[in-house]
């Protein structure tokens, strides 16, 4: 006998062309029912010469961090990246130095800029609990765009 799944699927991007970079407001998904959300940013083009870094970020209302630094992207061409989050776990990264090892955050919170946005090093997840607010911070650098790059960025929400 098969248990069904309740997955919620939510396009915060939909192929869209950046030529600078973007921060669309957060919405609320409703996502506290929620214990795994799979984020996934798929480019089908970047401008060479640049570089992009796409931060998946939470909230609450009141606070906001990071739940997902993708690696940043520093060549032209495709590619498809996707992050896997638990909110069961205690809130840790998975550095790439020794992949699979986390590194689990400090039980106690401390004011600091590392849980503002745009803070978590490129490539890691911030597993632990999230809000349920969504949005992404796209950061291009390297001069002025031309074409830029396109991308889409999807997360499904898991029970």
């Amino acid at each position: 006998m098969s248990q069904r799944r309740d997955t919620l699927r939510i396009q915060l991007e939909a192929g869209a062309a950046k030529v600078a970079s973007a921060a669309p407001p957060a919405k609320d998904y409703n996502l506290d029912r929620y214990t795994e959300l799979v984020a996934t940013l798929s480019i089908s083009a970047a401008e060479a010469a640049r570089t992009y870094d796409v931060y998946l970020i939470t909230g609450d209302g009141l606070a906001e961090w990071d739940l997902v630094h993708f690696p940043q992207i520093a060549a032209a061409g495709a590619a498809k990246l996707t992050a896997r989050l638990l909110s069961n776990v205690l809130p840790q990264t998975v550095t790439p130095a020794t992949p699979g090892v986390p590194a689990i955050a400090p039980g106690v919170i401390v004011p600091s800029t590392t849980n503002a946005p745009k803070t978590l090093p490129a490539g890691q997840v911030a597993h632990g609990p999230w809000g349920n607010m969504l949005r992404y911070e796209l950061v291009c650098a390297g001069g002025a765009l031309t074409t830029g790059i396109t991308f889409s960025l999807q997360v499904q929400a898991r029970q």
